[in-house]
């Protein structure tokens, strides 16, 4: 399953992002088939956010101690959203991938990227929905990416 979806509005609390994948996990559990073997379908593919991930090692000073913090700040509501989701994923015993893109921007396929399982890209500023679909494509049936983040950025 390939999510993309999320709440363009700033909430508080418990939002559109984690509830959906508290729902979906919900789902799994009911249904019996978290933690069966993998197979077409079965592996959850979500759009979190980078700076919900920690930051990159090798990131410039002025994005590590202040765009970021200050992005961080500005939509906290949205990546604590984010983050819960998250939660809600890695407490069950689904399986799992995050992708955690920088700015989303509307451009098209280029199919060259940048990646890092388990953390954020270094000075990745932007990728288009289109790279990270493509990644998320990629991501799905893939063992190495089970219950793991995925950075990813030009």
């Amino acid at each position: 399953m390939v999510e993309g979806r999320g709440d363009r509005r700033l909430t508080t609390g418990r939002g559109h992002s984690a509830c959906l994948a508290q729902a979906r996990v919900d789902a799994r559990r009911v249904l019996g088939v978290v933690g069966e073997p993998l197979q077409d379908g079965d592996q959850l593919v979500a759009v979190s956010a980078a700076p919900v991930g920690p930051v990159a090692d090798g990131e410039s000073f002025i994005n590590r101690r202040i765009l970021l913090p200050g992005i961080g700040a500005l939509l906290r509501d949205l990546y604590a959203d984010l983050a819960a989701m998250e939660d809600a994923m890695a407490g069950s015993a689904a399986q799992w991938t995050v992708m955690w893109p920088p700015k989303l921007v509307n451009k098209p396929l280029t199919g060259r990227y940048r990646t890092v399982v388990g953390g954020n890209v270094a000075r990745g500023y932007s990728i288009s929905r289109a790279d990270v679909a493509h990644a998320m494509l990629d991501a799905a049936g893939d063992p190495a990416t089970i219950r793991r983040p995925i950075g990813i950025a030009y």
